[in-house]
């Protein structure tokens, strides 16, 4: 469990910085960038405690500040994966890979943590496959 919230941890962190900027989007301040990471920070801490309930709060707040990060949509998805919400956990990880053209094509669905942040290479099954 401790190695899945590192990896959440991580995967967050390196998200928040390297968001290109599109045509028409406005960057964001320092202010901003800090209370997205706090509230990333704060996100992966309640899912180490299996609080789900307080990182969906805190990945929607850091969602109201970035949008378009790929990476918060794939924690919302893992954060309704794990508490049963499996048609909102498939329109969040859609969500993501709109803002993530490398992995249009892939299959989603039901993903175990680290395909629930996109690193998932495809062709493998998912240790809840029923297949």
């Amino acid at each position: 469990m401790k190695s899945i919230v590192l990896f959440l941890c991580i995967i967050l962190l390196l998200g928040c910085g390297k968001a290109k900027k599109k045509s028409g989007e406005v960057s964001m301040s320092l202010a901003q960038k800090a209370r997205k990471v706090e509230y990333m920070k704060s996100a992966v801490a309640y899912i180490g405690s299996e609080s789900y309930t307080l990182a969906e709060m805190d990945i929607k707040s850091a969602l109201q500040i970035d949008p378009n990060d790929k990476n918060l949509y794939y924690a919302l998805g893992y954060i309704y994966d794990q508490t049963g919400k499996n048609k909102k956990a498939v329109a969040a990880y859609i969500e993501g890979l709109k803002r993530d053209p490398k992995r249009d094509n892939e299959k989603i669905g039901t993903l175990t943590p680290p395909l629930a942040l996109g690193m998932w290479s495809g062709g493998t099954k998912t240790s809840r496959s029923k297949n």
